[in-house]
């Protein structure tokens, strides 16, 4: 964490594509956003004059008004480069354009603030925002197109913060439109980066520990299976199921099923399209049945006729689905749903 801030700030992208250009970005271009956020955040954030910030931001050395909230110009606030987990899918463009428009209509809403920190960067006393980007972004195009407002409302917080509490902070105050569980698992990942055990991120972040490992499980899995997991394509839970079924061949297993998802004219992947889900699916919907058939087979005349062999295999077959019988606890239902 030694870079010097400055190299690693941009001032955020406000271009806004319209919803006719609604197919999934570029693949090129989103793998390059992923990079960029799934790479470890270097920046250190030194504590600067929350005072000094806000008459660098107001207009001829004044202070940038206050309200209950500081008033502050959206073009003199800044935004750490990669720092926001978003991922640019057309379903998050959609999301952009639309607030956009609603700023243009309605203006920027004051009981939705932007959340800053002050820091120190050379002379300069800069608030950058880590949370509400989305609506910085928004407000910055609003702007562009005619809103009649140039002012939006800053939250700036008094406390010294580092980089971990920022982390912290974007996931605990994401109530608007809630991060993705890819998105999350960045965000996890970078904590982890910070030598933040499973336990503490858990804690910090009130997501389940179990979540927490699986999050974290994602993010070690090949880029492909996370990239399908960042735009939509399959859902977060199938894939960490894949990964832990099957393992280093989750990634083929998963373009098998992909494959078999587009042939049946579906974009989207989902269990039902493993290969030999559906022989699975019915193996265990016949399982009582079968349960039942052989225990009428054992007790047959005929089962004696049978080669010795084939006995012993129904045998050995019978007796550790009546053990799983003896085990069922109560209230775990009876043989046949136990065995489905």
């Amino acid at each position: 964490m030694n870079n010097a801030i400055a190299d690693q700030l941009t001032l955020p992208t406000v271009e806004v594509i319209p919803q006719a250009a609604a197919s999934v970005a570029d693949n090129a271009a989103i793998a390059e956003q992923m990079n960029l956020l799934e790479a470890p955040v270097t920046t250190v954030l030194m504590k600067g004059s929350i005072k000094g910030a806000m008459k660098q931001a107001g207009e001829d050395g004044k202070i940038a008004p206050s309200r209950d909230l500081w008033q502050v110009d959206p073009n003199k606030l800044r935004t750490i480069d990669g720092l926001n987990p978003r991922v640019e899918t057309a379903d998050y463009l959609a999301h952009v354009e639309a607030t956009t428009n609603s700023m243009v209509l309605e203006g920027y809403y004051q009981d939705k603030p932007l959340a800053g920190y002050v820091a120190k960067v050379g002379d300069e006393e800069v608030i950058y925002i880590y949370d509400g980007g989305t609506r910085l972004r928004c407000a910055l195009e609003a702007i562009k197109l005619g809103a009649k407002f140039n002012k939006v409302p800053v939250s700036v917080s008094q406390d010294g913060m580092a980089m971990e509490d920022i982390l912290v902070a974007m996931v605990r105050s994401n109530e608007g439109r809630p991060f993705s569980a890819y998105e999350k698992s960045v965000m996890v990942k970078r904590l982890a980066r910070c030598s933040w055990k499973q336990h503490e991120i858990s804690e910090r972040l009130g997501i389940k520990l179990p979540m927490v490992a699986n999050m974290l499980l994602l993010m070690e899995a090949p880029f492909e299976i996370r990239e399908l997991v960042a735009t939509g394509v399959i859902a977060f839970t199938f894939a960490v199921e894949m990964i832990t079924v099957h393992g280093v061949n989750a990634l083929d297993k998963i373009l098998e099923t992909q494959a078999a998802a587009h042939a049946a004219g579906k974009v989207n992947v989902t269990k039902r399209f493993v290969p030999g889900a559906k022989f699975a699916s019915a193996i265990k919907k016949a399982a009582p049945v079968m349960f039942s058939a052989l225990n009428e087979l054992q007790a047959d005349p005929g089962f004696a006729g049978l080669s010795e062999e084939t006995r012993e295999k129904l045998a050995s077959l019978l007796k550790d689905l009546e053990a799983a019988k003896a085990e069922s606890a109560p209230g775990e239902g009876n043989a046949e749903s136990k065995i489905a």
